[in-house]
């Protein structure tokens, strides 16, 4: 069966120069020694995270393509349907022992119509690795050498040592695509972008809770530009834990930040411990 796909509005193309996954974008590389005739030009974003439930860790990828440079078919019995095949594959190295672990797999998208200019096909794709620090290359290609690699800095998946703030996802609603974390629908946006005056879905995982003990919640909103500046928005929170573990799930207003690019820090603190996170964001001009 195939996937439906969903379109992105072109909500941004500035955020392409905020550094948002350090991505670096290359024709070759060690682990994918091919060369790409038509690169796709991908916005992907990586997360390292856990099953609600802890101790399956993985990571977890979401990409966006730009619609019209993606090949497609119309087969009678997609019902008018395009269809866009894509192979998602992801390489993941230890950076501590050096082992790989790779996930390789087609993915047949469906489309109500082709895709045009400032339309994304989006998808998200999770691979269970044991806990560690890797390297981590996303390939996504399809037939007849167009392909696109986006190598990312280092990605953790989670362990279970002290407290720890997870990776942080910044997801929309309406985005169509989601990640299950077991329990919970987690909203993906890989474009991080928002228009002014919208909603973001924050979701995060804290691990290595005291039960019993209160934790304060910090979230800070600051110019990726300016490096010590004060933050443009902060909102504080506590919480009593009552597990070891939880997932915190929160919609974010965005209407008192004006356009442009920004770092979100996630400063967890409880029971003489600390743990922070970072993620970014671009907001649009319109």
């Amino acid at each position: 069966g195939a996937s439906e796909a969903r379109v992105s509005p072109n909500i941004i193309r500035e955020q392409r120069d905020a550094g948002i996954a350090q991505i670096t974008r290359a024709v070759t590389s060690d682990a994918f020694p091919r060369t790409f005739e038509a690169p796709l030009d991908p916005i992907t974003q990586i997360y390292g995270l856990d099953r609600s439930g802890g101790g399956s860790p993985r990571l977890v990828v979401a990409f966006a393509l730009p619609g019209e440079k993606l090949a497609y078919t119309t087969p009678p019995e997609a019902g008018g349907r395009a269809i866009y095949p894509v192979r998602v594959r992801i390489l993941s190295i230890d950076q501590a022992t050096g082992a790989r672990y790779e996930l390789d797999s087609l993915r047949q998208f469906a489309a109500a119509a082709p895709l045009k200019g400032g339309q994304y096909l989006t998808g998200v794709a999770e691979m269970k690795v044991p806990a560690g620090r890797y390297t981590t290359t996303l390939v996504l290609t399809q037939e007849g050498g167009k392909g696109a690699l986006a190598r990312l800095a280092a990605v953790e998946a989670p362990g279970t040592k002290g407290l720890r703030v997870s990776d942080v996802v910044l997801g929309r609603e309406g985005s169509g695509i989601t990640w299950n974390s077991g329990s919970t629908r987690v909203p993906m946006n890989p474009l991080n972008a928002y228009a002014k005056g919208a909603t973001a879905e924050l979701y995060y995982q804290l691990s290595g809770l005291t039960p019993g003990q209160t934790y304060a919640t910090k979230l800070e909103f600051l110019s990726a530009a300016e490096q010590e500046a004060k933050p443009k928005l902060t909102l504080s929170f506590s919480a009593t834990a009552d597990a070891d573990r939880v997932e915190v799930v929160r919609s974010i207003g965005l209407e008192n930040l004006d356009a442009g690019s920004y770092r979100l820090r996630v400063t967890v603190t409880g029971a003489g411990a600390t743990s922070s996170a970072t993620a970014w964001l671009v907001i649009a001009k319109k």
